[in-house]
């Protein structure tokens, strides 16, 4: 499975994101409280906003302009208005870098 180096794994603080963007595409990158890292679309379904202005919390991140939460592992929404998942990726870590795979 190909993978792309995204950043250092030290660039992104736990419970946290970082914004990356590859061609027209743009990811939320989340470090989570397991030491775990994860992508996630960084637009959210509802509102079409950026991650930018967010509140992370244990494995959820919750978008400001409508309070509307998600579980950032698996991109499962929690309630309204929010009513459409975030697509996830897969995250790897080697070499102390966050890689992202493509199947």
């Amino acid at each position: 499975m190909p993978c792309i180096d995204v950043c250092s794994a030290d660039e992104i603080e736990r419970e946290d994101l970082i914004r990356w963007d590859n061609g027209d595409s743009t990811f939320a990158i989340y470090f989570g409280t397991d030491c775990d890292f994860c992508f996630t679309d960084e637009l959210c379904t509802h509102g079409k906003v950026h991650v930018a202005d967010r509140l992370v919390m244990d494995d959820q991140i919750e978008y400001p302009k409508h309070i509307g939460p998600f579980v950032f592992r698996s991109g499962r929404t929690l309630h309204a208005p929010v009513c459409e998942d975030l697509v996830t990726c897969p995250a790897k870590f080697a070499d102390g870098l966050v890689l992202m795979s493509f199947e």
